[in-house]
């Protein structure tokens, strides 16, 4: 019976031991959970006095160093929520806020905050020392989704009366002629009275600026007939073309009018 309660002896010692070590290099490490688990092995009455004694002191330490949280939730209105799990580090922690403090070792820590379908994160540094922290979480109504937009209605572009699509070469060609035929019709009548005017007044002896203004007149009316029946014709040349104009120019010189494209 003695050797046997001195086997048991010696492995309680050597228990003892492994602990106390086993507790400073947690310790060390900012282990403190981990530190006070093996200083309270090694400070128990089985152990040798000197071990024991260190044990107990370090153990005391690591205690007072051991920060803690008090985490809490809300909703929009400010009203406490209950029904909160919290993660730590991906580890659960808790399943329902009870309003006592969590002890975490000293250093930085992701809070994972779940209450229904809704989740918050929260980093936070835990400082050595730092006792019943609050920490707190508010919950949201969830948003609504954001209806899409109304569909913008599409306006046909102008057909002919069979419904084909017009090109849009016959547009512009069309507009050029309305200005070339408009720009003959006002000078010409512009001309015209400002020759009437002449005759009556100074032929033939008429100053050479006023007969040569009115011969420019003249020519500028002249040139907007030839635009404007140019451009008709290749108006409606192109409107009824197998195959539509991909580009068209319209050059306008003192001598006469040329139209330049692919049809």
């Amino acid at each position: 019976m003695l050797l046997i309660g001195s086997v048991a002896h010696a492995d309680d010692v050597q228990l003892c031991i492994e602990a106390s070590e086993q507790g400073q290099v947690a310790r060390d490490q900012g282990k403190l959970l981990d530190a006070r688990e093996r200083f309270t092995t090694c400070a128990r009455e089985a152990c040798p006095n000197m071990i024991r004694a260190d044990c107990a002191a370090w153990l005391e330490t690591v205690r007072q160093g051991i920060p803690s949280l008090v985490p809490s939730a809300r909703d929009e209105a400010g009203v406490d929520l209950v029904d909160v799990a919290i993660e730590v580090d991906g580890a659960p922690m808790l399943d329902k806020l009870d309003g006592r403090a969590i002890e975490l070792d000293p250093g930085e820590h992701m809070l994972v905050w779940r209450h229904g379908n809704q989740r918050i994160e929260q980093r936070v540094l835990v400082r050595q020392g730092e006792k019943n922290r609050p920490v707190d979480a508010v919950f949201e109504p969830d948003q609504p989704p954001t209806p899409a937009p109304a569909a913008v209605p599409t306006v046909p572009a102008p057909t002919d009366p069979e419904g084909s699509l017009l090109p849009t070469a016959s547009w512009v060609l069309g507009a050029v002629a309305v200005v070339g035929l408009a720009g003959f019709v006002g000078l010409g009548i512009n001309a015209s009275g400002e020759r009437d005017e002449l005759l009556d007044t100074c032929a033939p002896n008429c100053d050479d600026g006023a007969v040569d203004a009115i011969r420019t007149q003249v020519i500028v009316a002249n040139v907007s007939l030839g635009v404007g029946i140019a451009a008709l014709g290749a108006a409606v040349w192109i409107a009824v073309a197998d195959e539509p104009t991909t580009q068209v120019s319209v050059a306008v010189d003192p001598t006469g009018v040329t139209l330049r494209g692919m049809f």
